[in-house]
């Protein structure tokens, strides 16, 4: 989240994750209110892998470790 709000618009873009509003508007997940407002998503609804996960785009999921965009 700091990397994101210190960083400019390009590496901003870098960060974020274009997923639809639907899928993620109403899950209850923290917003951030800098650049595109991007939705913080827990880590583990992300992988290299897959990509996206939507099923664990939940304020449950949420480490304390680490938030991604």
């Amino acid at each position: 989240q700091e990397r994101y709000k210190g960083s400019g618009y390009i590496e901003r873009s870098k960060l974020e994750i274009p997923v639809s509003f639907r899928s993620i508007g109403y899950c209850g997940l923290e917003q951030l209110k800098e650049g595109m407002c991007p939705f913080i998503i827990p880590d583990r609804a992300y992988s290299e892998e897959y990509g996206f996960i939507s099923g664990f785009a939940r304020p449950e999921f949420y480490s304390v470790n680490n938030n991604f965009l």
